[in-house]
């Protein structure tokens, strides 16, 4: 499972399906599919910019698109930055389909004027594995492989964690969640490449993700939930 498909499941809840979308959870899922990719030893840094290393299959769709997207780009090597802030808004509307293709949810009208939509989820399991691994990886903090490290750090700078962690009783988890953030975004020698791309990421996701709060248009439509989100626009298709 990657780190943009799980990050996506933590912010739904199981039962109601009600999600926490939110800006900073799209610009997170740029991010998380360069850790994905950088991981997979397929994309390096130089000099900052984002170099394909291996064009070949990934075996996941999303990162497969990211992987291409990417390979077009090299002619000009996009930043960590300009890649989630040109990618990041498209985001959500991708890993929800790609969920609701994989049979995780579904997608069902409101019979609302506006076109609404609510998520139905089909496979709580899914749900459930991705809030797993944030305690799992809370629990191990830096002994874990560094994926795991930079999945609960991403989920943390999305906002996704809190939900889970609320309460007395997750003190405990929520200063082991602060101090694997912080420790993950360090230099290192190993998974430098990751730790760097983690590190910028989370920085411009809070700078784009406060801007992009001052919107007038609901998260909803933004994301392309209601037909007067992007995906209505046949000019505006996403990426």
């Amino acid at each position: 499972m990657t780190i943009g498909l799980d990050l996506t499941l933590i912010t739904i809840d199981p039962v109601s399906g009600r999600a926490r979308f939110g800006p900073a959870v799209a610009y997170a899922l740029a991010v998380g599919e360069l850790l994905d990719l950088a991981l997979l030893g397929r994309v390096e840094l130089r000099d900052d910019h984002l170099i394909v290393q291996y064009k070949g299959p990934v075996g996941e769709p999303l990162l497969e698109q990211a992987l291409i997207r990417l390979a077009e780009a090299q002619s000009a090597p996009p930043t960590v930055s300009q890649w989630v802030a040109e990618r990041g808004p498209w985001r959500i509307d991708a890993y929800i389909a790609g969920l609701e293709e994989a049979g995780a949810l579904r997608l069902v009208p409101t019979g609302s004027r506006a076109g609404g939509k609510r998520i139905e989820v089909l496979d709580t399991l899914r749900i459930h594995g991705a809030v797993e691994r944030l305690s799992n990886a809370i629990a191990g903090g830096d002994s874990l492989p560094y994926e795991e490290q930079a999945f609960a750090a991403l989920t943390a700078a999305a906002g996704c964690a809190r939900d889970h962690l609320r309460g007395w009783d997750h003190r405990a988890d929520r200063k082991q969640l602060r101090d694997l953030s912080r420790s993950a975004c360090r230099n290192n020698d190993g998974d430098a490449v990751a730790r760097t791309i983690l590190r910028q990421g989370i920085q411009t996701l809070r700078t784009l993700a406060k801007h992009a709060g001052a919107s007038s248009r609901t998260i909803d439509q933004q994301i392309g939930l209601t037909q007067t989100g992007w995906w209505a626009s046949g000019d505006n298709l996403p990426p």
